[in-house]
C-alpha cells in the first residue's frame, strides 16, 4: 500500500477536480484519476533523482553528483517507469530508496535518536511500497552494528594502534559514544519500523486474513535464488545488458574510500539480486 499512500494528494486533487467539474465520472477509476497516478509516479521518480544526487553528494563530495544523477535518470528503467508505465510502483519504489539512503547517510555521523526514527519510518515506507525492497535495509542495519561494535571496542579500551585501524576501516566513527544512547537509538530505531509499518500489516489481514503479503506475491520466493546470475548476466534483459550504466556504479562502490559503506552498498545491491533470483 506504500505507492498507494504516496499518490493519495494526487488522488485526492483528482477526485476533488473531478466532483466540481463533472468532466468524468468520480468512481475512482476514470481518466482523471489515472492522470493523478500518472503525474504522481513522474513527481516521486523526479525526486528520486534529487534525492539521489544529494546522497552521492554526501558519500562522495565533488561535481559529479549532478552529472550522475541525470545518468541515472536517462540511463535506467526508471525514465519508463515515470513516463510510459507510472501506474506501476518502481518509480514510487525508487524515491522511497533514495530517501532511505539519504537519510542513513544523514544519520550515520551521529546515529541520534531523532535520526534514526527517520530512518525507521523511512524503512517502513520502502517495505510499503515493495516488498522485495525491504532486502535494501540489510544496509543501514549492518553499518549500525558496525558502529556499535567499534563503540564498544572503544568503551573496553582498546589499545590505540587497534582503535585507529577500526577508524581507517569503518569511516563511521565520527564521534565517540557510549553503548546506552546506541542501544536507545536502535530501539528508537524498531518500533518507528514497526509502527510505521502496522497499517501495512492491517491491510494484509483485512485482504487475505492473515499478516502477510498473498499466496501469489510470497510463493515468488525461493530461498536459495535459482535465478540470481541470470538476473545479473541473462541476454534476455538481464541487470548488466538491459542497464549497462549498472556495471560501472558497481564498479564504482569498489573505488569507495569508506569501505564499510561500499560494502554495505554493495550487500544492498547483492539483496535485489538475491530476491528477484
Amino acid at each position: 500500500m506504500g505507492a498507494a499512500l504516496l499518490w493519495v494528494p494526487f488522488y485526492a486533487a483528482a477526485d476533488v477536480w473531478t466532483r466540481v467539474t463533472g468532466v468524468a465520472d468520480a468512481n475512482g477509476f476514470t481518466q482523471p484519476y489515472v492522470n493523478a497516478v500518472a503525474y504522481g509516479s513522474a513527481f516521486y521518480g523526479f525526486f528520486a533523482i534529487l534525492l539521489s544526487i544529494r546522497a552521492a553528494r554526501l558519500l562522495v563530495p565533488g561535481k559529479g553528483a549532478f552529472s550522475a544523477g541525470l545518468a541515472v535518470w536517462a540511463g535506467t528503467p526508471l525514465l519508463f517507469y515515470m513516463y510510459v508505465a507510472p501506474p506501476f510502483s518502481h518509480a514510487c519504489s525508487a524515491f522511497a530508496v533514495a530517501l532511505l539512503v539519504t537519510v542513513w547517510l544523514r544519520v550515520r555521523d551521529t546515529w541520534s535518536p531523532r535520526g534514526v526514527i527517520a530512518l525507521g519510518l523511512s524503512a517502513a515506507l520502502v517495505a510499503m511500497v515493495r516488498e522485495q525492497d525491504a532486502f535494501v535495509v540489510v544496509g543501514p542495519v549492518i553499518d549500525f552494528v558496525w558502529r556499535c561494535r567499534s563503540a564498544f571496542l572503544t568503551a573496553r579500551g582498546t589499545p590505540p594502534l587497534v582503535a585507529f585501524a577500526q577508524r581507517r576501516a569503518s569511516a563511521a566513527l565520527h564521534s565517540d559514544a557510549s553503548l546506552r544512547p546506541l542501544a536507545l537509538a536502535g530501539l528508537a530505531g524498531v518500533i518507528s519500523t514497526a509502527v510505521g509499518y502496522t497499517p501495512q500489516l492491517l491491510a494484509y489481514n483485512a485482504l487475505n486474513g492473515y499478516a502477510g503479503p498473498a499466496e501469489h506475491v510470497s510463493r515468488k520466493m525461493y530461498w536459495y535464488a535459482p535465478h540470481g546470475l541470470q538476473v545479473l548476466a541473462s541476454p534476455h534483459h538481464g541487470f548488466f545488458f538491459w542497464t549497462p550504466l549498472a556495471v560501472l556504479a558497481i564498479a564504482g562502490l569498489f573505488l569507495l574510500k569508506d569501505r564499510l559503506m561500499a560494502a554495505c552498498l554493495l550487500i544492498m545491491a547483492a539483496s535485489q539480486v538475491y530476491v528477484a533470483g
